[in-house]
């Protein structure tokens, strides 16, 4: 498991974060986290941010889809452009949205 840099959270929470990220593929050895946060106006939020180097566009999404799909996510909703966008379901109601940046940036939202 990759060691998180936590920012805006108190020490507590960081154990109710990572266990809310438990059901979502660990990054690619290629993507360094930035941030994880919780959002203060959705307590159920969770986002975490990255930098992908060595790894294309498509090999992060790829790697997402597939990864999601077998942790017991459903992909609902994709594009692929400037700016890749994936949107994860799972029957409990929880959504996950990906977001894969040309520039290198990974975004992870899980509400």
């Amino acid at each position: 498991m990759q060691t998180l840099s936590v920012k805006k959270t108190k020490q507590n929470n960081v154990h109710e974060l990572l266990a809310r990220m438990s059901d979502i593929p660990d990054m690619p050895f290629s993507v360094k986290v930035t941030d994880c946060s919780k959002s203060e106006s959705n307590p159920n939020s969770v986002q975490i941010q990255g930098i992908y180097r060595q790894s294309s566009q498509s090999d992060i999404v790829d790697y997402y889809i597939e990864g999601m799909e077998r942790c017991g996510w459903d992909l609902k909703s994709s594009y692929i452009g400037d700016e890749a966008i994936l949107l994860f379901s799972r029957p409990s109601g929880t959504y996950c949205s990906i977001s894969v940046r040309r520039k290198r940036q990974l975004c992870i939202t899980i509400l």
